[in-house]
């Protein structure tokens, strides 16, 4: 695909480019707290609180998501420690950026006298949007990406990005283009001229469904968190699913993956914080 949009070259000793990974979170991180800030003003809340909550969630969301990434691959840190720095190859996971944000943004909000359920309906609508872009620049990284399938829409990656972070899962070793295919599959190696399930174009298409169905319903949301909890419980069926076809992915249990257990967790927490909120909001 296509990591590097831009090559500027060496400047004062250093080369310059601009990823494809970074540019897209980058971008899906303005127009998200743009969004959340236009949505915050219409509610009555200041224009610029969302504005310095977009601040705090960038910094906790990327922190969680590295060190959540960090501590499922510890091994591969362990023996490369400086790699922990090399943010623009990818390496981020959404539930943990998810998770401390969540907390980061609960305290920010209760600081600053907002509606915390309210607010957090109004982040959900941008985070799911955010989503769909950044996944833009997995697709275009080659991280994230999908086992061997013989489906139409199959696709073949470069070997560049093969011999790059998104060639073989990072626990299965050194990628050897010497290698038959056959024992690539066996061992769980994907040669660079099969096609795979592009798992990161199902993400994206999911975050932006997911986003115009928050959409919707925040117009017409019949109580506060209502949205918010809509949006976990449509990402923990997605992500559990989607797991099944993700080849960058080691199963722990049951033939299942952590993000999956994790899943579990969060969709049965939705179901449950979803029917008490439904329960109390219709007693008022």
């Amino acid at each position: 695909m296509h990591p590097i949009i831009l090559e500027i070259g060496n400047v004062g000793g250093f080369h310059l480019a601009v990823r494809a990974y970074g540019l897209m979170l980058a971008l899906a991180y303005i127009v998200g707290i743009l969004l959340a800030a236009y949505l915050g003003k219409r509610r009555g809340y200041p224009f610029n609180k969302f504005i310095d909550l977009g601040f705090w969630i960038v910094i906790s969301s990327i922190v969680g998501a590295r060190l959540l990434f960090i501590l499922l691959n510890l091994d591969r840190y362990i023996a490369e420690p400086l790699k922990i720095l090399r943010l623009w190859e990818g390496g981020l996971t959404f539930y943990g950026g998810f998770l401390l944000a969540l907390v980061v943004s609960i305290w920010f909000l209760k600081r600053n006298r907002i509606k915390i359920w309210d607010g957090c309906d109004i982040v959900s609508i941008s985070i799911a949007l955010g989503y769909g872009l950044t996944r833009i620049g997995c697709f275009l990284n080659g991280c994230c990406f999908g086992k061997p399938t013989n489906l139409p829409w199959g696709i073949a990656f470069p070997k560049p990005n093969f011999e790059g972070m998104s060639g073989p899962p990072w626990h299965m070793g050194v990628f050897d283009p010497s290698q038959p295919v056959a024992d690539f599959n066996a061992a769980g190696y994907y040669h660079p001229g099969i096609p795979i399930h592009p798992t990161q174009l199902y993400a994206m298409a999911t975050g932006f469904i997911i986003f115009a169905i928050l959409l919707l319903v925040y117009r017409k949301r019949k109580f506060e968190g209502q949205v918010f909890w809509l949006f976990v419980f449509l990402y923990s069926i997605y992500r559990f699913l989607v797991e099944f076809v993700r080849g960058d992915k080691e199963l722990i249990l049951l033939n299942l993956t952590g993000m999956q257990f994790l899943s579990i967790l969060l969709l049965v927490v939705a179901i449950i914080a979803y029917i008490d909120m439904a329960r109390r909001a219709g007693k008022a």
